[in-house]
């Protein structure tokens, strides 16, 4: 969740999953790409922007973020990983 490493509200209009999760949290919202209004959008907007409450649940969860090691960790396994299927192909 880059967009809470840096400390921002989310819209999210793709990747079904991730903008659901994000609006169950209440982290963000989530709209259809094919049939939301304009004024939906830009009340969403409004409504995130004035909410102090999530500013701090935002603020909270990026240092959370900041503070681990786990994205060093999960960049290492992938890499490994890749090494990993890279040598089987070689075999």
């Amino acid at each position: 969740m880059s967009s809470l490493w840096v400390f921002k509200k989310l819209f999210l209009f793709h990747r079904y999953d991730n903008a659901q999760r994000i609006e169950e949290t209440g982290f963000g919202r989530r709209f259809d790409p094919y049939s939301f209004e304009d004024s939906q959008l830009t009340e969403a907007v409004e409504e995130l922007l004035a909410d102090g409450e999530l500013q701090q649940r935002l603020a909270v969860a990026s240092q959370r973020i900041r503070s681990t090691k786990k994205h060093e960790e999960l960049y290492e396994l992938i890499e490994n990983l890749m090494l990993k299927a890279e040598g089987e192909k070689e075999k």
